[in-house]
């Protein structure tokens, strides 16, 4: 039902239709979504799964691709611990940021709440409202293509694919430059307004929806994501992380070995994509949670309200309690409440000493404030993005530059489109007053490519200054830089940005030479006396704009795609800014504690700098095999594969080198030892995810604990609305594969079922790979027993009614084998 509302909508609201030009246009670069994201928007729109389902997918994924270039500040806040969803999702294995099974979840709220249709068609008009602002500074004859619409503007009916395309890329390139100064401290999330990752991602929806509009959304294409979907699916699940928990070295070794080059390859990436993106994610997240709750959760070990108390209060309320639960008082039996009180004090000693300033006065607990009830104190004065690093300043200063000159780009371009509809109308002319509009049409046209290639040189430029700031701050982190996710391969991205300006350099050259035509071309026509010769020269011209509005239009597609890049590793550069100055913080304050209490003191490098800020194992791996250099060229050896953690979805270094044929089993020892150091570090990551969920669970769990989340009643129905919905599309997967009688029923419900399966192992498995699952766990965590009526109630019956509905020769026949395989274990 929800494509036959597109179709109608694709009829009556817009014709999406390429323009003319007698040569074959470009292909469109649409959404920057995954292919599975991609797969699961088309999943939705064609009404396979329900729009919270694909809201919880679609911000599962975003989450895990932004991880390199966030949007956001990813800290969680002691004030967001009250709220059931962020401690919930970390437990459960979802990331903070997904709110799709949330009631406060803006995405769902503003799109996924919605029928498809009505989505693309408030696509439509915030493209046609981008469409419309790009003329208020455009030519007269530009202006005209928009006469008798509102406000001067343009009509959604004459908008076409091209135009809807560069106004939704321009408008998730807006939201990327608002994230970046988020990221920077120049802008603050305004209370009930979206997170820039949100607007982008409703950006990104609306472009896919506008391509599924355009290019066809057939049966055909649907079943070919699933089975695209089914193949990635068997790379990597929570059957093949159990079965590889606890083996010994010797027997991964062994196994490794026993597999093909290009097994390992593949199984390497899978386990990379695994850990890098899921359970590091999940790790540094749950660390950071833990600790914003043992720091609250120690002042109400003593008593105290929260972090606005003052010394004599802390101390007072420590002596206290230590005089009345000490075991020569309150029994021996009482020791471990003694030694709790003694933690939950030096916790927050430690913790009032980090906060002092330089003045000595301790600093303001506004967040644990605002978690327990309390007014904030007064924040300090200051900009946040002084203490910014100045490459890191110069690169977003670039980038934002780039952003303002892409924009421009497309309102060129978008002139462009208006200029070519007005030759077309003014083809109908008399002769001579046609070939006159031509000319002033073209004389426009000249300009606007001169100035075109102003702005394509300014990227370029900016493109440049952003190359140069990256290298600068790589050398400033050294070898830190590749601990943390943001520093993924971010030399190669500076040196891609490098080729990617200069190709900007080129097509601005291409927009002059394009001008100086035009205005040699205006020059002959001007001489032009005969009836034939002002006709063909109306022809020429006409071709000419239609030329160059394609031209323009896939400069300006340069132009956004350039500073998108540029944005990206601005976002990057200040993450790891804010996370070097954070380190150098953590740093000073523990020089403060070893000057105030030299005997509790640890050494320094007690806490290695990639443990502290979480680093990914494979560099951590590469960290300490970095002085085991192996003979032969620097990009056969593993450590080089390792030391690009944020290249999952292409090959490694190592699988792109060329080799000789000798070189092939020196190729395979070094995959299969590289398998066996990323199963060794995932089962290491896996038992330390598991005790930080029990250590928060415990925090949490206390009956008397503030810090137990708090969940309303609609936000509870909107977790298991999504559990209905995730059932549901698993039910309907189940009854096609049914009908098939090749299909076991084994096979049906391991194929359709296999998230729910995966439940067996989640006391042993800490992160499921699936984000159903997750759901699933986040649903228990809630309450379990609500979920366990659905399953037994309601999802039972449906399930046996598909089996019923099975073949009967089918069913008899799998009776039969049951009963042979009873016979043969018995015998």
């Amino acid at each position: 039902a929800s494509a036959a509302d597109a179709d109608s909508i694709g009829s009556s609201l817009l014709k999406l239709t390429r323009p003319k030009t007698g040569d074959q246009a470009p292909r469109l670069e649409w959404s920057s979504l995954s292919s599975k994201a991609r797969r699961t928007v088309h999943q939705w729109f064609s009404g396979h799964i329900g729009g919270r389902h694909c809201s919880m997918l679609l911000e599962h994924d975003a989450a895990i691709s932004l991880f390199i270039s966030p949007l956001d500040p990813d800290e969680v806040r002691l004030s967001d611990l009250r709220g059931g969803g962020v401690v919930l999702n970390a437990l459960s294995g979802l990331s903070a940021e997904v709110r799709g099974g949330w009631e406060s979840g803006w995405l769902h709220a503003e799109v996924f709440s919605k029928p498809p249709a009505q989505v693309l068609e408030e696509a439509l008009f915030a493209a046609t409202a981008d469409t419309s602002a790009s003329f208020a500074d455009a030519p007269d004859a530009c202006r005209r293509q928009g006469d008798g619409a509102a406000g001067g503007g343009v009509k959604r009916e004459a908008l076409t694919v091209d135009q809807v395309n560069l106004s939704l890329r321009r408008r998730a390139m807006q939201a990327q430059a608002q994230g970046l100064l988020t990221l920077l401290g120049k802008a603050e999330a305004r209370k009930g307004a979206p997170r820039c990752s949100e607007e982008f991602l409703r950006s990104q929806v609306w472009l896919e929806l506008a391509r599924l509009q355009v290019e066809g959304h057939t049966p055909e294409a649907f079943q070919d994501s699933r089975r695209e979907a089914a193949s990635e699916k068997s790379i990597w699940d929570d059957h093949r992380v159990l079965s590889q928990l606890g083996k010994p070295e010797a027997e991964l070794m062994s196994e490794s070995k026993k597999m093909s080059l290009d097994a390992l390859k593949t199984q390497n990436r899978s386990i990379e994509a695994y850990l890098m993106r899921l359970l590091v994610r999940q790790r540094d997240q749950l660390k950071h949670i833990a600790k914003l709750a043992e720091e609250c959760d120690s002042y109400l070990i003593l008593g105290l309200e929260g972090p606005d108390a003052t010394d004599e209060e802390v101390k007072k309320a420590y002596r206290t309690l230590a005089r009345k639960e000490h075991p020569d008082k309150a029994g021996v039996d009482n020791k471990e409440r003694f030694q709790e009180i003694q933690q939950a004090y030096s916790a927050v000693l430690r913790r009032r000493m980090s906060s002092r300033g330089p003045d000595g006065q301790l600093g303001a607990g506004a967040e644990a404030a605002a978690l327990l009830g309390q007014a904030p104190a007064p924040k300090e004065e200051g900009l946040v993005e002084d203490d910014v690093a100045p490459s890191t300043k110069e690169a977003a200063g670039s980038a934002a530059e780039a952003r303002t000159a892409a924009d421009a780009m497309a309102v060129f371009a978008h002139s462009s489109f208006a200029l070519r509809l007005r030759s077309a109308e003014a083809r109908a002319f008399p002769k001579r007053a046609s070939l006159r509009e031509m000319q002033t049409l073209t004389r426009i046209s000249a300009g606007q490519l001169r100035q075109g290639a102003h702005h394509l040189r300014s990227i370029r430029d900016c493109a440049m200054r952003v190359a140069a700031c990256t290298e600068t701050a790589l050398a400033e982190y050294g070898d830190w830089a590749d601990t943390l996710m943001a520093g993924a391969g971010l030399k190669d991205r500076a040196g891609i940005m490098k080729n990617v300006g200069e190709s900007c350099a080129t097509t601005a050259e291409h927009l002059e030479k394009m001008s100086e035509q035009d205005e040699a071309t205006l020059l002959k026509i001007e001489r032009a006396t005969s009836e034939v010769d002002i006709a063909a020269g109306a022809r020429l011209l006409a071709d000419s704009l239609a030329r160059t509005a394609l031209v323009v239009r896939c400069a300006a597609d340069e132009a956004i795609g350039t500073a998108t890049a540029a944005l990206e590793i601005g976002c990057s550069l200040a993450v790891l800014d804010r996370a070097h100055r954070a380190q150098q913080a953590e740093r000073e304050a523990e020089k403060a504690r070893q000057a105030e209490s030299p005997r509790q003191a640890r050494p320094a490098g007690n806490v290695p700098a990639a443990a502290a800020r979480g680093a990914t194992p494979e560099a951590e791996s590469a960290l300490e095999t970095r002085g085991q250099s192996e003979e032969g060229d620097a990009a056969d050896r593993p450590d080089k594969a390792e030391s690009a953690p944020g290249k999952t979805d292409s090959a490694s270094d190592s699988d792109k080198s060329p080799r000789s044929a000798g070189d092939g089993d020196d190729a395979k020892v070094q995959q299969a030892s590289l398998r066996v150091r990323h199963l060794q570090c995932m089962g290491s990551l896996n038992e330390e995810v598991l005790a930080l969920q029990t250590k928060l669970r415990q925090l949490i769990g206390r009956g008397d604990s503030a810090l137990l989340p708090t969940v309303a009643t609609s936000e509870k129905g909107g977790v298991f609305d999504l559990v209905a919905q995730l059932l549901q599309a698993s039910l309907a997967e189940a009854a096609k594969l049914a009908a098939d009688a090749a299909i076991s029923s084994r096979q049906v419900l391991e194929k359709s079922f296999s998230f729910a399966l995966a439940l067996e192992h989640a006391q042993t498995v800490a992160l499921p790979s699936e984000a159903n699952t997750q759901a699933l766990k986040l649903a228990a965590l809630l309450d379990v027993d609500l979920l366990c009526e659905i399953i037994d109630g309601p999802f039972k019956r449906r399930l046996l009614g598909i089996e019923k509905s099975r073949p009967a020769m089918l069913r008899e026949r799998e009776r039969m084998q049951q009963v042979n395989m009873e016979f043969s274990d018995a015998a």
